[in-house]
């Protein structure tokens, strides 16, 4: 009797055991089915290219949907869902979203796991791939994929292999490391350089031949000007740091001047630049000089960038006023070796004009024409990080005239040597660092570094300081500060407008400095 009672105890704990299991089965199958929270939220955003590729990158973009559904653990967004939930929350809706901070906004807006996003290219038979996964929850980016197919592989196959990788999964498809779109602007450089040099040189010689001394002479007087003992300091406007963003960074800008604001900092960065932009700037040195800079950056091909800059500065009495005509190019070497990440090549061709107005019978007059070299470069050692160097006023040789002596003779800019790198801490923060490093035994070492902190993807705000360092009498700090405003211009003109302030205090109390610039993306 007992053991009849036992038996059918287990029998009733096997059948309950068998329907749980039977139960927990049925739940699995039933979310993997649903699409519920065992799959992957990710945002797919229409892949980039040329306006002649426009559809081959429509037909890609569809490829890339459903390469990333049959991988199974996906919960794919198409770009046209992706454009109704932001228009559903009244969010703007940019054309092209390349920025990650952008894409980043995008997919926590929409409350997606992953957003993928990159660009496609088919040239001369050679199609080339740029993929970028991010993470949303974590903020980051997971990988990223730029390769290049040997020729005569389809788009589609090379795309293939791209998700693949994007995702850990390794292919046999032979490829070569891709670094974006080609550009045919050749013309632009040659043109614009042309002119923008020759129009400088003609102003120079213009400025040259004109009489700035106000009627005063000095007579029965043999007058010697001799280049010996020339310091290693440069009184030169050109010295002085413009742009509000690089001088709310405390001027550390070697490694990171690839915008419209680097022309004046480091012509290395001109192979950096993603596209055309324009900038402009007013300092006021309180009370002391009044110094105004514009510039053009754009590319001229995929490896070649360029800049002008235009810079001029003037006391308030006009008694002493400098303008630079400066034209960078700059060449980044993507293939030197397998295993070498790409750097960058620059020089600065500057021509320098200057006038001098006596205001008494005793102080000097006279006009300069002069030219000079800059040499850069950049190395980016990974994808956060760079290292800039820079050799400014290489030299810039000046003709001077002093028009009260009628007078001529030569003055040379003393050379400046600088060093700086930078690092991208995430999408929103980056830190910078640079020196200079004495050429000359007159000249200081300087040692600075600088904050910037982005927040909300519109406001950025910046700190920085400067020393000279290794000098045996005690030196002011240099503390600096400002923000940025970034607006999207999509809708009126180019691609972004960015307003930029900043403030300079020297802590021995002159010199104080504000600046302001606004730079625009087309």
């Amino acid at each position: 009797m007992r053991s009849a009672t036992t038996n059918e105890t287990e029998r009733r704990l096997v059948v309950k055991s068998f329907i749980i299991i039977l139960v927990m089965l049925s739940v699995v199958y039933s979310s993997e089915n649903q699409g519920g929270v065992s799959k992957v939220s990710v945002g797919v955003l229409a892949l980039s290219a040329d306006e002649s590729q426009r559809e081959d990158a429509e037909r890609m973009t569809g490829e890339l949907q459903t390469a990333l559904s049959d991988m199974g653990f996906y919960d794919v967004y198409s770009p046209a869902q992706i454009r109704d939930g932001l228009e559903r929350r009244h969010l703007n809706v940019p054309s092209l979203i390349r920025d990650p901070r952008c894409v980043l906004h995008v997919g926590r807006a929409l409350g997606l796991d992953r957003m993928i996003y990159g660009s496609v290219e088919v040239y001369r038979n050679r199609a080339g791939i740029s993929l970028y996964l991010i993470d949303v929850g974590l903020r980051q980016t997971i990988d990223r994929v730029h390769i290049k197919g040997e020729p005569g592989i389809d788009a589609s196959t090379v795309l293939m292999s791209a998700v693949y990788r994007l995702h850990g999964q390794n292919d046999t498809l032979a490829t070569v490391p891709y670094f974006g779109p080609q550009v045919d602007n050749k013309k632009g450089l040659l043109v614009s350089g042309t002119a923008f040099l020759g129009t400088g040189l003609l102003y120079a010689v213009i400025n040259s031949l004109i009489e700035h001394n106000n009627g005063y002479t000095v007579s029965g007087e043999n007058v010697n000007y001799r280049n010996e003992g020339l310091s290693g300091f440069s009184s030169s406007a050109n010295q002085i740091p413009v742009f509000a963003r690089p001088a709310a960074l405390a001027n550390s800008y070697t490694a990171v001047s690839d915008d419209a604001y680097g022309v004046l900092y480091n012509p290395a960065g001109m192979a950096w630049v993603d596209g055309p932009q324009m900038a402009g700037a007013y300092q006021y040195r309180y009370g002391l000089l009044d110094v105004m800079s514009a510039s053009y950056v754009n590319r001229a091909t995929r490896e070649i960038g360029f800049g002008h800059a235009l810079l001029y500065a003037s006391d308030r009495d006009f008694a002493l006023t400098e303008l630079f005509f400066v034209t960078s190019v700059a060449y980044r070497l993507n293939h030197l070796f397998q295993s070498l990440n790409p750097l960058s090549l620059g020089v600065s061709l500057k021509v320098a004009s200057s006038r001098v107005k006596n205001l008494s019978p005793d102080s000097p007059a006279g006009s300069s024409i002069g030219a000079g070299l800059d040499v850069g470069l950049i190395w980016e050692l990974s994808e956060r990080i760079r290292y800039g160097l820079l050799l400014r006023d290489l030299p810039v040789i000046n003709r001077w005239k002093n028009s009260v002596t009628d007078h001529s003779y030569f003055e040379a800019h003393a050379a400046t040597l600088h060093m700086g790198g930078s690092f991208q801490a995430g999408y929103s923060t980056l830190l910078v660092a640079d020196g200079q490093i004495p050429v000359y035994q007159d000249q200081p070492w300087k040692m600075g570094g600088g904050l910037e902190h982005e927040l909300f993807r519109t406001i950025a705000l910046r700190i920085g300081m400067q020393k000279e360092i290794m000098s045996t009498d005690p030196t002011p700090w240099k503390i600096t500060g400002g923000f940025g405003l970034r607006l999207d211009t999509e809708n009126l003109f180019g691609r972004s407008l960015q307003l930029d302030c900043s403030y300079e205090h020297n802590t021995s109390g002159v010199f104080n400095v504000l600046n302001i610039s606004a730079k625009a993306d087309f």
